[in-house]
């Protein structure tokens, strides 16, 4: 996943090994769990993000954080 991530242009954050980020996005994930935190008007940022994700690994969406 690590390796992915960085592909995308995500960077990981100094001591924080589940968490990386850009400009627009950022990402932790634990054990089989992760969320993505991002603004409104990167919605299809998003998605293109997780297509990839989707096409990589078997992942669920399993809809917003509550």
């Amino acid at each position: 996943m690590i390796i992915t991530l960085k592909k995308e242009g995500l960077k990981p954050v100094a001591e924080e090994p589940c968490l990386y980020h850009n400009d627009w996005l950022i990402v932790f994930f634990y054990v089989n769990d992760i969320i993505a935190i991002f603004r409104k008007k990167d919605l299809l940022k998003l998605q293109t993000f997780k297509e990839h994700l989707i096409r990589k690994y078997e992942i669920k969406d399993l809809g917003n954080l509550t």
